[in-house]
């Protein structure tokens, strides 16, 4: 199925208006040597933000925020490790790639503040520093400013 398609399909779906994730099919794996490092880490520090990834892409022009969230379902639908969540059983810790239903992207808009990048900049930096609860999903975080 093309790109176009699957961000415009014929048939529209509504995403649950509640800020909830829900996770369809569980198959529980093991986490490889390096995951398994990490995951000790974190439960031995869980309140430090060591192994978060930030980012940013500038986006000049007009943007449909209807067709972004739909792209970003889109990528996380096709991308394993955006979908990981973990589980712990007997100590043991596990992982799971279920399929999620609605993916969480929150807007701001500072447009209107002194200077928006410098605000938008803030915000990042000020969200990359907040650890991930590696139990609870998603863990990936995606917020749009303009």
């Amino acid at each position: 199925m093309s790109l176009e398609k699957k961000l415009h399909p014929s048939k529209q779906t509504s995403h649950p208006s509640v800020q909830t994730i829900y996770y369809l099919e569980q198959t529980f794996l093991p986490l490889s040597s390096v995951q398994r490092e990490i995951w000790f880490d974190q439960i031995l520090y869980p309140d430090t933000p060591v192994y978060n990834i930030g980012g940013y892409y500038r986006i000049n022009g007009h943007l449909d925020i209807k067709i972004f969230r739909k792209a970003l379902a889109l990528l996380v639908q096709e991308t394993d490790t955006l979908r990981l969540k973990l589980h712990e059983q007997d100590g043991v810790p596990l992982q799971t790639f279920p399929e999620m239903q609605y993916i969480p992207l929150e807007y701001y808009n500072y447009s209107k503040k002194e200077n928006p990048s410098n605000a938008a900049w803030s915000k990042m930096q000020q969200d990359i520093r907040q650890p991930f609860q590696i139990f609870k999903v998603p863990l990936f975080r995606s917020k749009l400013f303009k």
